[in-house]
């Protein structure tokens, strides 16, 4: 019986661990959607919306974002945690190449990630 019940408990804690709060997404997304239409740089945005996110993957799953998880790892976890893939994939692909990038972004890349931004929070019941 002892293991039983410790073998649920454990099987608890760890659904728990899983999933990613929405509620923190969302706020991250609503935050970030809310800098950009009040003109803030939508590049810094942008990567701040990123680092927030990857701060509360590591809170609610545990995991501790290392110098060498790639940000199409981090996308994947996302995507796991059920978020639209597809407003994860674009935006992480924003992210890249802000950050990676050499080149001035435009209204177009702004306009994307006002779009992935928002399907985030329509996924998190944000906006109806």
């Amino acid at each position: 019986l002892v293991i039983i019940v410790g073998r649920w408990w454990a099987k608890q804690k760890q659904l728990q661990a899983d999933e990613l709060s929405l509620d923190d997404i969302a706020l991250i997304a609503r935050s970030s959607l809310d800098d950009i239409s009040r003109g803030g740089d939508w590049e810094n945005v942008i990567v701040n919306c990123y680092a927030r996110m990857s701060q509360v993957a590591s809170a609610k799953r545990g995991l501790h974002r290392h110098e060498s998880m790639t940000p199409g790892e981090f996308a994947s976890l996302l995507k796991n945690a059920g978020l639209p893939a597809d407003a994860i994939q674009r935006l992480t692909h924003l992210f890249e190449s802000v950050r990676y990038g050499k080149f001035k972004s435009t209204q177009k890349e702004n306009d994307e990630a006002i779009n992935c931004l928002t399907a985030i929070l329509l996924y998190c019941g944000e906006i109806a």
